[in-house]
């Protein structure tokens, strides 16, 4: 999805060119000078997008007369200013990720018209996924208006939304099962936290997810069975909020932070990749409908379930490569906290105080 305007711009080139000229004869002919990134700098309001596309690296096509042509469905700079602040500092801090997909997600291949426009059920976006039109109300995805139309530039036509357009994403509970989080998920149901995390209405979360690796290694240098933690579930919950960041935390906004204050109530200190010393990150940035999700090689503990300056997690022997989220096994999921309740120790866990939220 990465710069993929870029990469189509040739190919819808030729798809235009094979488009009989009565197909849309409201397009003007020949078409202005001026380019789309010239008529949306023209207009005055939309100074965000521009700034955006600059980020993304996609400014330079829709500068660009011989590139596209592309139908862009341009959010004002009002309609920005309304976007959850996380989720903007989120999309901001990842230009070549989240921000490149929102982007692409305003950009349909070829002239599009406003007739046509009206007249589509669904419109299939660069990066891959469909608006979906109602041509009586003048709305995309039901709920965006257009406000403004056939705005045209030598490489394509501008139409104006009164806000910004959000790909479907996945929840953090979804992530968590298609990426094999077995132990996660499993934990998660346990702790009777499974339908917050399934929610898109819930949050926004940043969830440091153990693979399920990381729980194994736990339970096997403690030498302890789950069943020990099976009842005490308000342990397992203030552990599990302990990995939760309230809020959309990207992962530029990470590495920037000496420490992040969880759900739980206590903070965990961060040394850009490295989390209480130990912990590594070793997958960024995977977004939710209700947050994102970043996957570490050990389990957090909070410091108040430690006895003393001892270290807070249990690090996973050999940590698996960054990139995409790493693959998991099949551990059982409580064995994860077994590991948990050792470390904590039996006298503290009468002293643990309980989950803030």
């Amino acid at each position: 999805m990465k710069k993929r305007l870029a990469s189509i711009a040739a190919a819808v080139g030729l798809v235009a060119l094979a488009v009989p000229a009565t197909a849309n004869a409201q397009v003007p002919d020949p078409l202005p000078d001026e380019s789309i990134a010239q008529v949306a700098t023209d207009a005055g309001v939309f100074e965000t997008l521009l700034t955006a596309a600059t980020a993304a690296g996609l400014d330079g096509a829709l500068a660009d007369c011989s590139a596209g042509p592309f139908t862009v469905f341009a959010p004002t700079d009002d309609a920005f200013a309304a976007v959850p602040e996380d989720l903007l500092t989120a999309a901001l801090g990842d230009p070549d990720g989240l921000l490149t997909d929102i982007l692409n997600y305003h950009i349909v291949p070829g002239i599009v018209p406003a007739t046509d426009v009206l007249a589509a059920d669904t419109l299939t976006t660069a990066l891959g996924a469909d608006l979906v039109v109602d041509g009586d109300a003048a709305t995309l995805n039901g709920t965006v208006n257009i406000t403004g139309t056939d705005n045209f530039a030598c490489n394509g036509v501008v139409h104006i939304i009164d806000a910004v357009l959000v790909p479907e994403l996945p929840s953090i509970a979804t992530i968590a099962t298609d990426s094999g989080f077995d132990t996660l998920v499993a934990a998660l149901g346990a702790a009777g936290l499974a339908e917050t995390f399934a929610d898109c209405a819930e949050g926004p979360f940043t969830v440091f997810a153990p693979t399920d690796e990381a729980f194994a290694a736990a339970l096997e240098a403690l030498g302890l069975t789950a069943e020990e933690l099976l009842g005490n579930t308000e342990l397992l919950t203030t552990v599990l909020q302990y990995h939760v960041v309230p809020g959309i935390v990207g992962s530029a906004e990470v590495v920037g932070s000496t420490s992040l204050e969880t759900l739980q109530g206590e903070s965990i200190a961060v040394n850009e990749t490295e989390l209480n010393g130990s912990v590594n990150i070793v997958s960024t940035d995977n977004w939710a409908c209700n947050g994102v999700v970043h996957a570490i090689d050990g389990v957090l503990l909070p410091p108040s379930l430690t006895p003393d300056p001892a270290p807070t997690t249990v690090p996973t022997p050999t940590a698996p490569p960054g990139g995409d989220l790493p693959p998991t096994g099949n551990n059982s999921v409580l064995a994860l906290v077994a590991g948990m309740l050792v470390l904590a120790g039996g006298g503290l866990l009468l002293a643990r105080r309980r989950p803030t939220a």
